[in-house]
């Protein structure tokens, strides 16, 4: 299985850790580290992604608007990506259908939901 690189953009260092945590066992490859939108752009145009896991509200740069950062891309705009967030209400989610998140993720995350998301944006084998 050829290696990959996932960028976690979480502001908040506790549940940036926990994810970067539970994709460790996975094997993927490369996991990089932003604390908000901004950085997470600047990791993609200097190192790439092949999948980006992003939170909804970060200051800054917020996870919706990098998304439609890399939509508008074309160096990203295939690239899949997983929202992560802690507001479950319909409507707020609703404000990705201008640009499509490959998935999304609700807060607290869990780990087999987690790993059967991000293979799946990846094109692999999950149970």
């Amino acid at each position: 299985m050829s290696k990959a690189t996932v960028l976690v953009a979480e502001d908040t260092p506790v549940m940036r850790e926990l994810i970067c945590s539970l994709l460790e066992p996975l094997g993927l490859g490369r996991v990089l580290q932003a604390s908000g939108g901004q950085e997470a752009w600047e990791l993609l145009e200097s190192a790439g992604a092949d999948v980006v896991v992003a939170d909804w509200l970060m200051p800054g740069m917020n996870g919706l608007e990098l998304l439609a950062g890399m939509r508008g891309d074309d160096r990203f705009a295939k690239v899949p990506f997983i929202m992560v967030t802690g507001v479950p209400d319909k409507r707020v989610l609703g404000q990705c259908g201008a640009y499509p998140a490959t998935d999304w993720i609700l807060k607290p995350v869990d780990g087999s939901e987690l790993k059967r998301k991000l293979l799946k944006a990846l094109g692999r084998p999950h149970s």
